[in-house]
């Protein structure tokens, strides 16, 4: 029998700037998948506890970060390059997708380290890694997903 891994996507959010809701759906999908572990696509740079590593911390769930390091070979998002467009536009270049999958490749295999003991988790990754790491994880884990979408 294969292990469980839930997906959540949703945007990365940290305790002080979590949108109303948030917390309430972290405390509904622990309770109701009851993982081992909360893992979670979370930068190696940020200033504040993540939201569902507080939402874990409730439920007295580990938590444990499987984001890569802020390195230009994971790089993905941001405005250098967005076609010219001054910031200001809000427009955002994203890619390059060999990144993207580099990435994505060393969050599965933090995944299946912090699998090794483990039969079921929560996974919190960033929405453009849902359907991807979706694909990714299957072959090896029972997989559900879902996502959240807030501004």
């Amino acid at each position: 029998m294969k292990k469980k891994v839930t997906l959540f996507g949703t945007t990365h959010c940290d305790v002080t700037n979590a949108p109303e809701g948030l917390q309430d759906a972290y405390a509904f999908i622990l309770n109701e998948i009851e993982p081992q572990v909360v893992l979670e696509e979370w930068s190696t740079v940020q200033k504040h506890r993540s939201a569902a590593a507080a939402a874990a911390d409730n439920k007295n769930i580990p938590w444990e970060s499987i984001g890569t390091p802020a390195e230009d070979r994971f790089w993905t998002f941001g405005p250098s390059d967005a076609l010219g467009f001054p910031s200001a536009s809000g427009l955002l270049q994203y890619g390059p997708i060999a990144n993207q999958e580099s990435r994505e490749v060393a969050m599965c295999e933090s995944i299946q380290r912090a699998m090794e003991t483990r039969e079921t988790a929560l996974l919190v990754v960033g929405l453009a890694h849902l359907h991807s790491m979706f694909v990714k994880l299957s072959p090896e884990f029972d997989v559900k997903g879902y996502a959240l979408f807030h501004e």
